[in-house]
């Protein structure tokens, strides 16, 4: 056994090292507890800026979907058109092959006309 004095000493030397142990323990809970914090406003900013991205490709997502709707809907009006036109086309057509068919039988009739009427004013020449 120790002497009340020594032991009083061993005790206070006890005493200031358990101090320094219990603020060496405060000090690394006050750098986890600023660490924790540091990370929070990190984490909390990424998970700011990652819903400022999804809202921005959201809104792009409904503008494309506009975008792709209103080009359907001229797609559709060009399809229309052009088949009207196609029709208006085969028409045209259709009329140029009759008026080519009625044109080419007149000048047959009436290049037989005028070889008829050659050969009539040859006969009455020779006449």
């Amino acid at each position: 056994m120790l002497e009340p004095e020594q032991e009083s000493i061993q005790l206070q030397r006890e005493l200031g090292e358990t101090k320094r142990e219990l603020d060496e323990v405060k000090h690394a809970k006050a750098e986890h507890a600023k660490r924790a914090g540091e990370c929070a406003r990190d984490y909390k900013a990424k998970i700011q800026g990652l819903m400022a991205e999804r809202e921005m490709l959201v809104t792009t997502l409904d503008d494309t979907k506009r975008t792709l709707e209103a080009t359907h809907t001229a797609n559709k009006a060009l399809h229309q058109q052009i088949s009207r036109l196609t029709n208006e086309l085969q028409e045209h057509q259709q009329l140029v092959t009759k008026w080519t068919s009625v044109e080419t039988k007149r000048y047959q009739e009436e290049m037989a006309k005028l070889i008829l009427e050659s050969k009539i004013l040859r006969r009455q020449v020779i006449c």
